[in-house]
């Protein structure tokens, strides 16, 4: 992408869409802990023009370059984890 002559803006995602509250639980799985008790969740912080679903289309990505994601979220989300705890704690 970043050799091509012509610059162009490409989507790097799996085009699968994930929640908060799924990323949350799986960082919180990452490192053994139930994320229910630790997270506490006010409604009324929530914001009306809140986008309920997203999800990144890398379909020029993959006609161009024939890229294909080999990670899912929760792969991502495990080496994140397991990286800032090697990091802070020596792990």
């Amino acid at each position: 992408m970043m050799q091509q002559k012509n610059p162009a803006d490409y989507v790097i995602a799996t085009g699968i869409s994930h929640s908060l509250e799924e990323f949350v639980a799986a960082a919180f799985n990452a490192v053994g802990l139930d994320w229910r008790e630790y997270v506490e969740i006010d409604k009324r912080l929530f914001r009306p023009s809140e986008i309920m679903h997203g999800c990144g289309d890398p379909s020029k990505a993959k006609e161009k370059f024939a890229w294909q994601p080999q990670y899912r979220m929760h792969d991502v989300v495990r080496m994140m984890s397991k990286k800032e705890m090697m990091t802070v704690h020596g792990v």
